[in-house]
């Protein structure tokens, strides 16, 4: 994999595909499966289908050379990949083993949505400005 590429996984459920199934519409989870040596240098991006949502520990072996080697890493993926999806953020962790990349999550954080960020940085601006008001006065 090359270093301006990207392997795009898709994740619909717990059981990796078969040659030539229709991902989109099942659910399956997609993973390369190479006979030879596989050489990772590019970056990782993975999308969750029909609703599909992981649990915490829940695994996919996403790359798996039959008759070589896996080195290297994704770039963008050394120990770890997060996906945002929705209202939380998925963090896997990502195992390189000598024949296969394996995802296992870890956790899932809800994200939170623009307005309460905004709401805490003018709660501190507020206290910011209290206080300095105090301190001139």
């Amino acid at each position: 994999l090359s270093s301006n590429a990207t392997l795009s996984i898709n994740i619909g459920g717990l059981t990796t595909s078969t040659a030539f199934q229709e991902i989109a519409t099942s659910t399956r989870y997609s993973n390369v499966i190479v006979s030879g040596n596989v050489l990772l240098d590019g970056n990782l991006q993975l999308t969750f289908l029909n609703g599909f949502t992981p649990a915490v520990s829940d695994a996919f072996t996403i790359l798996t050379s039959t008759a070589g080697a896996v080195s290297g890493t994704f770039a963008n993926a050394a120990s770890n990949y997060t996906l945002t999806s929705g209202d939380f953020s998925y963090d896997f962790g990502v195992t390189y083993n000598p024949n296969n990349v394996t995802l296992m999550l870890n956790a899932i954080s809800p994200v939170p949505e623009p307005s309460v960020l905004a709401l805490l940085g003018l709660g501190a601006l507020f206290v910011l400005t209290l206080r300095r008001r105090r301190v001139n006065g």
